[in-house]
């Protein structure tokens, strides 16, 4: 009996039906802004890339690192975890995101920040 027992619950375990990653509460619009932010852009004074991979590297019009770590985004919000300062964690609201623009505001500073893609520079 014991071995019938432990039979169906070996077969239980192994038709269990594949994890799920996706997540269901991203929208269409929003798999299209975050689509529409991976690249590179041109700001006032820094230079942004976001991958694909969620992973961000910001640097001066030098080319000095400013700034590492991991983006993304959620409805209003584009938010970044800097690598380099572990206790930076920004978010931001998204004013305007299109092919061309990205334009958005610190949530406590009120500070903004307007950046164009940089291949149309």
């Amino acid at each position: 009996m014991k071995y019938i027992f432990l039979s169906l619950l070996f077969l239980s375990c192994a038709h269990r039906p594949p994890a799920q990653y996706n997540d269901p509460e991203i929208t269409r619009v929003e798999s299209e802004r975050r689509s529409h932010l991976i690249g590179k852009w041109l700001g006032e004074s820094s230079i942004l890339e976001l991958t694909h991979s969620g992973e961000y590297l910001e640097k001066d019009l030098q080319g000095k690192v400013t700034g590492e770590g991991i983006w993304g985004i959620s409805a209003e919000t584009y938010f970044v975890l800097n690598k380099q300062k572990q206790s930076l964690y920004q978010n931001y609201q998204i004013l305007l995101l299109n092919q061309s623009e990205f334009t958005y505001q610190n949530s406590k500073t009120k500070e903004k920040f307007h950046f164009k893609r940089l291949q149309e520079i």
